[in-house]
């Protein structure tokens, strides 16, 4: 998000706020994917849903989850930069880990330090691999190519922004979201607002598009990272992970298709 309103210039407070109502709906698909799981493997079931213990566990973390609102809140608000929002989201979860909930030691904190570097490491080296692809695509001038065509391949509005997704899907399959976004966002950004598309909205799109994308082979850097952090094959993960990669592309659909959900909390205001 905060990389997309970079390039095109869009607000990237008007940006978090329409990920809102599509970050609902995904997470509500998402659970509802679960759920048959649940019932069509026969899962058992540890505890029935009680009121009272999730109150009881609100109330235990509520400090933790006060510093997402905390960090999102003071980026939305116009008080830090993202990179200064990053920062302060690990100062809190430090100052938790360290001096509230004490769980956090030395010992621990060096493991994390670690991880985080292994887990990095893989990323990165898939962010490399996608960058170098898209300077090779920039270079050939593909993405302008494929921009132009798509404009040209039918009036039909729906058709044209099937023909978006397709190519950002497809472009999501190959590259890391951030070079996606730096090569190809800009060049769509004419053809997107020709046929209606609102940029913020449109910013929504291009972000679902690619969060597909990033979890489907061949590249499928979060999947990747996934599978490198439990250590999981691929093809164990995909098992399950196909059914929710679907999942999402319907939401997709509903989103690029109903502009509300994206712009309805900018219209409050």
């Amino acid at each position: 998000m905060v990389l997309y309103g970079v390039t095109t210039n869009t607000s990237i407070k008007d940006l978090f706020i329409a990920g809102i109502v599509p970050g609902v709906i995904l997470g509500g698909a998402f659970m509802a994917a679960c759920y048959v799981f649940a019932l069509k493997e026969g899962h058992p079931v540890d505890r029935r849903f009680e009121l009272g213990r999730l109150g009881v566990a609100l109330w235990r973390a509520v400090v933790p989850l006060m510093i997402p609102v905390v960090v999102i809140g003071g980026l939305i608000l116009g008080f830090v930069t993202p990179t200064e929002a990053a920062g302060i989201g690990v100062a809190a979860a430090l100052v938790f880990g360290w001096s509230l909930s004490r769980e956090l030691t030395l010992r621990r904190l060096y493991d994390l330090l670690v991880t985080t570097a292994r887990q990095t490491a893989v990323v990165m080296m898939i962010v490399a691999g996608s960058a170098v692809l898209g300077q090779f695509l920039a270079n050939e001038q593909l993405p302008q190519q494929v921009a132009t065509a798509l404009g040209g391949v039918t009036d039909n509005w729906v058709a044209q922004i099937l023909l978006i997704n397709v190519f950002l899907l497809l472009l999501g399959m190959f590259l890391h979201a951030s070079a996606a976004i730096i090569v190809v966002v800009p060049l769509l950004m004419p053809l997107a607002q020709q046929i209606g598309l609102d940029p913020v909205h449109f910013g929504v799109i291009v972000c679902l598009n690619l969060g597909i994308g990033q979890q489907t082979p061949p590249v499928a850097s979060v999947l990747l990272t996934v599978c490198s952090t439990t250590g999981l094959k691929i093809e164990e993960a995909m098992i399950y992970g196909k059914w929710f990669i679907a999942t999402m592309f319907v939401v997709l659909l509903i989103v690029s298709f109903t502009p509300a959900t994206a712009l309805w909390f900018r219209s409050l205001g």
